[in-house]
């Protein structure tokens, strides 16, 4: 990990990794047909009807919004387990597109969390941005992955917990929260372990 730029230097500007064309897959006959059956009764002024099916069609575009960034993240760590969402509202948050958590040995924990266009992503950019914010917060810094993307870091040393808000474009932020962290290599193998370019790619950043 690059550690944060000193006070008077310039900051780095953010990257934005060129992801490799992936294949477009075809959409699934079920999305295509209540879409085909969405324009039939929007036509025919059906309202109650357009309005159930845009409803099935949402759950049903989640899900596959979900299987598709799973496939940017790494398998469960040894040693972890999944754990079930904490709180409904989180999940049904609109900023939120995915979120897991994941427990491990001696009360270790990471979550994931990938939010769109929530209104503290450019908070953390323009702090990212100006590395004279935060040189003087205490246990705040701006670090830089191996794929190039900057996230602000904040370390609670008495809870051992981390913080890492890693900008992926200009509406989008995946932010990975550990506790229990007494070793910090723990927080980095799991940070470095995920797909960061794939994520951007998935979500059309």
């Amino acid at each position: 990990m690059i550690a944060s730029p000193a006070l008077g230097q310039r900051a780095t500007p953010i990257k934005k990794s060129i992801a490799t064309p992936r294949t477009v897959t075809a959409i699934p006959t079920d999305f295509s047909d209540g879409l085909n059956r969405i324009r039939t009764l929007t036509t025919e002024r059906r309202f109650a009807l357009v309005l159930l099916e845009l409803n099935a069609l949402t759950v049903r575009a989640k899900t596959m919004q979900q299987q598709s960034i799973q496939s940017s993240l790494p398998g469960t760590p040894d040693g972890f387990s999944v754990e079930p969402p904490q709180s409904a509202d989180d999940a049904d948050s609109p900023y939120i597109v995915f979120s897991r958590s994941y427990l491990g040995p001696e009360n270790c924990g990471f979550e994931i969390t990938i939010t769109m266009s929530d209104p503290s992503i450019d908070e953390y950019r323009q702090m990212i941005q100006n590395p004279a914010s935060v040189a003087l917060m205490d246990d705040t810094k701006i670090i830089e992955f191996k794929s190039g993307f900057l996230a602000l870091e904040k370390y609670t040393s008495f809870d051992g917990i981390y913080e890492r808000h890693i900008i992926l474009g200009n509406n989008l932020m995946v932010t990975v929260t550990g506790h229990g962290i007494s070793n910090r290599s723990r927080i980095d193998t799991f940070c470095d372990a995920l797909d960061l370019a794939r994520v951007q790619s998935e979500l059309r950043q």
